[in-house]
């Protein structure tokens, strides 16, 4: 719609709404009636003569106030012109707004666009997470069938009539993309991107090849780790550090000096502990746990890792724990040994939920679930998954007052495990 149709359509909703012959909300200003019509004038503007004297009609029958003499408020006026006309996707500052948006460029991007729009045609607000997943894992499930019809149709096979009509709505999907939508400002147009939606709900931008320069720039190794470290994009975060061992000071002690291949420094997969502490740099507040709780939280990790894989090929806990006697009784105590020390941290952490954890009422939370310190040390130290994607999995709020609940329950669990 260019700028003459838009003004034509808002000159035609505001004649309707004058014949209506409606008093004002008693709750609106003049001026801010006006801004109400000057609003509903400019997002009703595509709607077709009919249609709009359609909803004139029902709007009516339908009045506001006790004396069934005012307007409705905006909001149920909006919601039925869509019943009657729904708005195009171009049309819809949402939807214009949602694929300007990083998670707009994502979707199309990873291929889960469609089901994207979908989502936004049914329920018409900005996707939560939990909608996201939902909306990524049909899109998924829709990508598999496709791949299964492609094959089907290249050994000659006849698709259904109901694989016909998938594969149509899919294709009419993709090319109902709002691909005028660039990321960043209000200026929706295409000199940002050219999108181009394939069948199948993939999308290729023209920026792509500065998209995967970024990729392998987050897996760039640091020079002063040498060239022997491949570049591994995959690898995910890690931190630089240069070891160190004891050498003998020429007396009686050590001193450390540092200890890496040809005096290069290197590289450790950046766990949960890790990130934490980097979060926590980047806002310029303290870690929440500390070194002895983060010492505790890996000591529990490893142990466990090294539990789980007892008596698995390659496992190295026959050469650190058995001692190198030959005797069998030696890796199965070493074995015995470790259930028995991980035993014992569960038995310290407990199965109750902390009682900063239990003070957060439901209804701050919005969730019922409560949070078990078992389940949130092993979430965290077990599973890598920091304290916000814990919350998360159990259906809690994220912010300020959550997060530091949890992260004290989190401490305090940990606290108890380092007791002796």
């Amino acid at each position: 719609m260019d700028a003459k149709e838009q003004a034509e359509g808002e000159r035609r909703v505001k004649e309707q709404l004058k014949r209506l012959g409606l008093a004002k909300p008693s709750s609106l200003t003049v001026a801010q009636f006006d801004a109400m019509v000057a609003d509903l004038s400019g997002k009703l503007a595509y709607m077709s003569p009919l249609n709009l004297q359609a909803l004139a009609e029902q709007v009516a029958n339908m009045p506001g106030g006790k004396e069934r003499d005012r307007f409705p408020i905006a909001a149920k006026i909006l919601g039925w012109a869509a019943e009657i006309q729904p708005p195009a996707d171009d049309a819809s500052p949402l939807f214009r707004a949602v694929f300007a948006h990083a998670l707009g460029q994502r979707a199309l991007v990873e291929g889960w666009a469609p089901e994207l729009l979908g989502e936004l045609r049914r329920a018409r607000v900005w996707p939560r997470d939990y909608d996201l997943r939902l909306v990524q894992e049909r899109a998924a499930e829709a990508r598999r069938r496709i791949a299964r019809l492609n094959e089907q149709l290249r050994r000659g096979d006849v698709l259904s009539s109901q694989d016909r009509t998938f594969r149509q709505r899919r294709d009419q999907a993709g090319g109902q993309m709002p691909t005028h939508c660039g990321p960043g400002s209000g200026d929706l147009g295409m000199k940002d991107f050219v999108v181009i939606v394939a069948p199948d709900g993939a999308a290729r931008l023209e920026a792509e090849a500065a998209r995967v320069a970024v990729a392998k720039a987050r897996g760039a190794v640091p020079e002063e780790c040498g060239d022997a470290i491949p570049n591994a994009p995959a690898r995910g975060a890690f931190r630089v550090f240069q070891p160190t061992r004891l050498y003998p000071d020429g007396g009686d002690g050590y001193v450390a000096k540092p200890a890496g291949y040809r005096g290069r420094s290197a590289i450790q997969r950046a766990d949960v502990f890790d990130r934490m502490a980097a979060s926590s740099a980047r806002s310029k507040k303290l870690m929440p746990l500390t070194p002895a709780q983060v010492a505790m939280g890996r000591h529990y990790r490893d142990l466990v890792e090294r539990h789980a894989c007892a008596g698995l090929k390659c496992s190295s806990i026959e050469a650190i724990r058995s001692g190198g006697s030959g005797r069998g009784g030696d890796f199965m105590d070493a074995v015995l040994r470790d259930r028995e020390e991980i035993e014992r941290l569960r038995l310290r952490i407990g199965t109750r939920s902390a009682m900063v954890v239990r003070r957060i009422r439901p209804s701050k939370r919005r969730s019922r679930t409560s949070i078990r310190d078992r389940r949130l040390v092993d979430m965290v130290c077990l599973e890598d998954l920091g304290v916000t994607e814990a919350l998360k999995a159990h259906g809690w709020s994220v912010y300020g007052l959550t997060v530091q609940a949890a992260s004290k329950a989190l401490g305090q669990a940990l606290e108890r495990m380092s007791s002796r």
